[in-house]
């Protein structure tokens, strides 16, 4: 499969730079990722973890944000795609949501404070 998403955080955040671990302890692991599925990006602002897995019939991205600020920064969709979007609160996934995003370039936002991981699952 291909990668769904390019986070442009460089544009917003010049002084964002890539790491070979994370800078806090993951809350959740995709245990099948190897290290080319995972990337972890670091700011004096924020840190952000992004686990990735090439399923048979999806793709799953996982994210987890600690930000010291609201951040906005821009995410590229590389394809017309169907996202399924679930929240986490605690050990469950409980909010879900159904996403059709066409090939483009989206503004995101995030509040101050930790964004527990979120699951992106692309069909």
């Amino acid at each position: 499969m291909y990668d769904p998403f390019i986070y442009h955080l460089w544009r917003a955040y010049p002084a964002t730079t890539r790491a070979d671990r994370p800078f806090f302890a993951l809350s959740n692991r995709l245990y099948s990722t190897d290290g080319n599925h995972e990337r972890f990006f670091v700011h004096p602002q924020f840190s952000l973890a992004c686990q990735q897995h090439d399923g048979d019939d999806t793709y799953l991205t996982v994210l987890e944000v600690h930000a010291h600020c609201q951040l906005a920064f821009v995410l590229g969709c590389t394809y017309n795609d169907l996202h399924g979007c679930y929240v986490k609160e605690g050990q469950v996934f409980i909010q879900y949501a159904l996403v059709y995003a066409p090939k483009g370039e989206y503004d995101v936002r995030i509040a101050p404070g930790v964004v527990k991981p979120n699951l992106i699952e692309n069909f």
